[in-house]
């Protein structure tokens, strides 16, 4: 009998609901790369730019590995 699975990441950046692709997600990032060139180095919002990069960094390294090892399930 096979079962099927959903998996689902809601992301949420500055309190709205944004599209989990990776294309969206390197969109945001490099959104937020850019607002961040023009602050100042060491303010809060400057540092909570850092954050979001970061997290959407990580989600994108996942999202590779995930790709990754799938590719590799197909090649075997």
């Amino acid at each position: 009998m096979a079962t099927s699975y959903n998996r689902q990441t809601n992301l949420y950046i500055s309190g709205t609901l944004d599209s989990n692709d990776l294309k969206s997600i390197r969109a945001d990032m490099s959104r937020l790369v850019n607002e961040q060139a023009k602050m100042t180095i060491g303010s809060d919002k400057y540092i909570l730019h850092a954050q979001s990069i970061r997290q959407l960094s990580g989600m994108i390294v996942e999202l590779n590995m995930q790709i990754f090892n799938t590719c590799q399930f197909f090649l075997l």
